[in-house]
Formats: structure tokens, C-alpha cells, sequence
């Protein structure tokens, strides 16, 4: 004669509703890995499981093995910024004036204020 399993299931084997841990009924979940309660440390930066793709100089995901061009992202001041964030540049002064991006005002003048300078 048949019996019910841990699951509940009439002659079932007491995997159909076991977590990857083998806990019947647990919580326990695979990440996108396959790690049974991992943190899916094998996501690239685009998140694609085992892939190719790796941030360059800049801090762009890229998938194509260049390693950037960093004078995309260096400032005026000669320092590198990371993507998202915007380098310094120069503003249309005369002379111009190396300013952070969020202080180009809309006539391109560095020290804007809210609104146009």
C-alpha cells in the first residue's frame, strides 16, 4: 500500500516540495549561481550569471574587453570620475574655470544658481 511522504504526496519521495537545503517545505533558495542560499557572487556587472562583462576604467559595464578611454572620464582637474557621476569641466568663462558639473549654470558659467545665471 501507498503512503503519504513529508510533502503530503501519495506515494510520493518527500523531494517534490524539499528547499535545496533538503528541508521539507523550507525556505531555503538557489541564486542565479545555482548556489543553494548564495549571494550570486558569479553575476558579472551587467548581471548575467558566469558572463564576460567587467567594469572599465571609467566604471562602464562593458562585455566587449576594451578597457576604456579614460579621458571619458577624467576632469579638468586631471582627477577620474567614475560613471555615473560627471567630471569637472571647463566652463565658457574667460578665462575658463574648471567647475563641478552640478555648478555649470544653464549659459554655461560655472556657480549657477537655480535658473539661469
Amino acid at each position: 500500500a501507498k503512503s503519504f511522504d513529508g510533502c503530503g504526496l501519495c506515494g510520493g519521495n518527500g523531494c517534490s516540495c524539499t528547499d535545496c537545503r533538503g528541508v521539507v517545505n523550507g525556505g531555503a533558495k538557489r541564486d542565479r549561481c545555482g548556489v543553494c542560499e548564495g549571494n550570486n557572487t558569479c553575476l558579472d556587472c551587467a548581471g548575467v550569471p558566469f558572463g564576460i562583462a567587467v567594469r572599465d576604467v571609467c566604471g562602464i559595464c562593458r562585455d566587449d574587453g576594451l578597457p576604456g578611454d579614460p579621458a571619458q572620464c577624467t576632469g579638468c582637474d586631471g582627477r577620474l570620475v567614475l560613471r555615473p557621476a560627471v567630471p569637472p569641466y571647463f566652463d565658457k568663462s574667460r578665462p575658463p574655470v574648471c567647475c563641478p558639473a552640478a555648478l555649470h549654470g544653464c549659459n554655461g558659467i560655472c556657480g549657477a544658481s537655480v535658473g539661469c545665471d
